[in-house]
């Protein structure tokens, strides 16, 4: 009996070992398909990836004198204008009527200068024949020199006069986009509480009325979050593409990288950079978005291989390759990479079929199809 339950247990031990051994080999004799690529000279970027928007890279701010009232403003936010061109004018009434007044004050003394003279000449002639004394007609020379420094001071003071006239109309400082009006028709440029600064001694400064970009210099500013920024240096080259302009790619330097940082709501740490942008003839206007690709590293014409064949176990990589129509597993080595591609260093060479589609199903020395028909 104890021999015949030995017998049985034998028996059932090796069927087990059978059957595993079936399992483990049936697979190896099933033909997989698969389709296959080569590894083929390219070019690869490893970039840093970031969003943001198209910025001057100068701004002005327009000014005035603290205290005046908007009379009148000729811009809008997003109006091209020239420079020189007027934008507002201020309240001038009381220096239009103190103008009148001193307009009238001149003439007065035109008038005073010319019956002075008048009467300087009648006294040289009446001292010539001797009726008058000489102090007589040096009185009268007084008379006229005071009259035409009267008329001298009026005529300063009427210059100083249309001089502040003018600067009651407010103009460009620079061509470019009115990116921001700060004032409104009737509003005061300063209430007399802002704009003091202590190199100006307390006194009020000026107050700007609206805010010009100069488009002849333009830049595209992004925030990297804090665990990029460090791959990033002044200098380095970038690449931005618009979402206006999907097909066109605009090139960069950058420019600067701020020191303090931004941080978001939710916690995210970021820094601002700024790309200074090449000259183009496409019609950028300021706001406009895209993505920025800051190029770490580039290398042309070197063996790659798309990025989805490159299999990882145990922090290595490897690739099933076609040997005599048989899957074989090769272990690689890598070099640059980026969403696509992979740049290969060691372990394949030129012409080798890589399998791509089923290389998730094929084993080491299992028999393959290939279906797309390379050799």
């Amino acid at each position: 009996m104890k021999r015949w339950v030995r017998l049985v247990l034998i028996l059932l031990c090796l069927g087990s070992a059978a059957a595993a051994v079936l399992y483990w080999q049936w697979p190896r004799h099933t033909i997989e398909a698969v389709t296959v690529v080569e590894a083929r000279p390219g070019t690869i970027e490893q970039v840093i990836s970031a969003t943001g928007s198209v910025e001057a890279r100068r701004k002005v701010l327009v000014t005035a004198e603290p205290g005046t009232r908007i009379a009148a403003l000729y811009f809008d936010e997003q109006d091209i204008v020239a420079k020189g061109q007027v934008l507002a004018k201020l309240d001038d009434i009381e220096l239009v009527t103190q103008l009148r007044q001193m307009e009238t004050a001149l003439n007065v003394a035109k008038a005073s200068l010319a019956d002075a003279e008048t009467s300087l000449a009648h006294a040289k002639a009446l001292y010539d024949k001797g009726y008058i004394a000489r102090q007589e007609v040096e009185a009268g020379q007084r008379q006229v020199e005071l009259s035409r420094s009267q008329i001298a001071e009026k005529q300063a003071t009427l210059q100083l006069l249309k001089a502040k006239l003018d600067r009651t109309l407010i103009r460009a400082p620079i061509s470019g986009a009115i990116t921001r009006k700060l004032v409104e028709v009737g509003g005061v440029v300063s209430d007399g509480t802002r704009g003091i600064s202590a190199s100006s001694g307390g006194q009020l400064q000026p107050m700007a009325i609206a805010e010009i970009a100069h488009l002849e210099a333009l830049e595209f500013h992004v925030d990297v979050d804090q665990t990029e920024i460090g791959q990033i240096k002044r200098g380095q080259k970038a690449v931005i593409i618009l979402d206006a302009f999907p097909d066109h790619r605009l090139h960069g330097v950058v420019e600067e990288i701020t020191l303090s940082s931004v941080e978001e709501i939710s916690g995210r740490v970021r820094y601002k950079v700024r790309v200074t942008l090449e000259k183009t003839t496409l019609p950028l206007r300021l706001g406009m978005t895209g993505t920025v690709d800051f190029i770490l590293a580039r290398k042309e014409q070197i063996p790659t291989l798309p990025m989805a064949v490159v299999l990882q176990r145990g922090g290595d990589e490897f690739v099933f390759v076609v040997e005599n129509g048989v899957a074989r597993q090769r272990s690689i080595q890598v070099g640059l990479r980026n969403e696509e591609l992979v740049e290969v260093t060691a372990g394949l060479r030129a012409g080798e079929r890589v399998i791509d589609q089923g290389r998730n199903k094929v084993r080491d020395g299992q028999p393959v199809h290939i279906l797309n028909g390379q050799r």
